[in-house]
């Protein structure tokens, strides 16, 4: 009786770990994410300067797909991936209007994935 108890109290801990892991990550995504998604809305910036800035994001959340994948549904993540695309053709494209709300899209999505694994009274109920 005690080893079943020992088995289920170290199961609670490893999945507990996994949610905080979870929720550190995929905070710390979001925020990089809006971060660079803030700074591309800025217009001051040259289009060598956007398209960096929109190289750069593309690659952080590339580089974070794995872990996204195992944590979050995957038509989610690829909403966000296929707007991210479409914010890098715009600006290649200098289509203005499409590249703002493809911004302003990509930041609702990747808000929406956050607040959607994040513990609160709606995602419970």
């Amino acid at each position: 009786m005690k080893n079943k108890l020992i088995i289920v109290g170290a199961f609670i801990v490893l999945v507990l770990g996994l949610c905080i892991y979870e929720m550190i990550a995929i905070d710390k995504v979001a925020a990089e994410s809006n971060e660079i998604l803030t700074s591309l809305s800025n217009k001051k910036y040259s289009k060598n300067k956007l398209t960096e800035l929109s190289e750069q994001l593309y690659e952080l959340w590339k580089s974070n797909m794995f872990m996204m994948a195992i944590f979050v549904q995957h038509d989610q993540i690829e909403e966000v991936e296929a707007s991210l695309a479409i914010i890098k053709k715009s600006i290649s494209q200098g289509d203005n209007a499409t590249f703002q709300n493809e911004i302003a899209r990509a930041q609702i999505l990747i808000q929406g994935i956050r607040d959607s694994e994040f513990p609160h009274i709606e995602n419970i109920l």
